[in-house]
């Protein structure tokens, strides 16, 4: 994941390789876990709805798809291309996830999703100017 860790204005890239899991039921909650990069069909949520909870409910849920549909129809995908950029502000539920690298300016901006509409509106606040300006 590509993430934006709004108290250091910094850009990091965090793989599985840079996690410390103490086993496998650790590792699953944190590899699934991440619900802000999820793509899945809105009638398969309904069918399998979240579970009522105040914190980490995303692992559950796709969990619980994967095993209802097969591994095989539920997967993750690495996103070397930056269609996602996780932003970890202060408010976040999630504390700041482990790094495996930070990310330079021209990395930043190769990314995907530094050509969306929506970092474009973005980049006119503050916060997220210092986002292009100081990773």
């Amino acid at each position: 994941w590509h993430n934006f860790f709004e108290s250091r204005d910094r850009c990091g890239y965090s793989t599985p390789g840079c996690w410390e899991p103490e086993d496998h039921e650790e590792y699953e909650g944190i590899l699934y876990g991440y619900g802000f990069s999820y793509v899945y069909l809105r009638a398969l949520a309904l069918y399998f709805p979240y579970p009522n909870l105040a914190f980490a409910e995303d692992a559950p849920f796709m969990l619980k798809l994967r095993e209802k549909m097969g591994a095989s129809r539920v997967g993750l995908k690495e996103d070397v291309e930056g269609l996602c950029l996780h932003i970890v502000h202060s408010t976040s539920s999630t504390p700041d996830p482990a790094v495996e690298t930070m990310l330079t300016e021209g990395e930043l901006n190769g990314l995907v999703v530094s050509e969306s509409t929506a970092c474009r509106l973005h980049l006119q606040r503050p916060w997220f100017r210092s986002l292009w300006t100081s990773c």
